[in-house]
């Protein structure tokens, strides 16, 4: 083998190698790895965390089958566990925020809410009610 075929072949290697890495990062950046908040509200992919688990675990295609059965039994566990805890979270921000309103005139009320929405945008998960009484 003379050298310019050496060369060619190392450099279609690394070459391979990095479309390789650029695909990957490209991909679990849009797919595998989405923005936070973005993920709060978004039903689970399980595929997608499987794929994730598969490649940085190394499981083989039975153990990625069993895992993906796993989260998939589970899911409506693990969903109605965090609406009690939303709710819960809520309803304590909601009585602290009635508690507050009792000591501020009804103009700082206004400037509360204002407040509020500008940390909490309407429609965020985890943002307190605030209705006039």
């Amino acid at each position: 083998m003379n050298k310019n075929a050496r060369l060619q072949g190392i450099l279609g290697a690394g070459a391979l190698l990095l479309i390789g890495a650029v695909l990957g990062v490209g991909l679990d950046r849009t797919v595998l790895a989405p923005r936070h908040g973005e993920a709060a509200n978004t039903p689970p992919d399980h595929g997608v965390v499987v794929v994730s688990l598969t490649r940085d675990l190394g499981l083989d295609p039975e153990q990625a089958e069993q895992v993906l059965g796993i989260l998939e039994r589970h899911q409506v566990v693990v969903n109605n566990a965090w609406e009690d805890t939303h709710r819960t979270l809520l309803a304590a921000l909601d009585s602290v925020t009635n508690q507050i309103e009792t000591v501020l005139d009804p103009s700082q009320v206004e400037r509360y809410h204002a407040w509020i929405d500008n940390r909490h945008p309407p429609g965020e998960r985890g943002r307190p009610n605030h209705q006039p009484h």
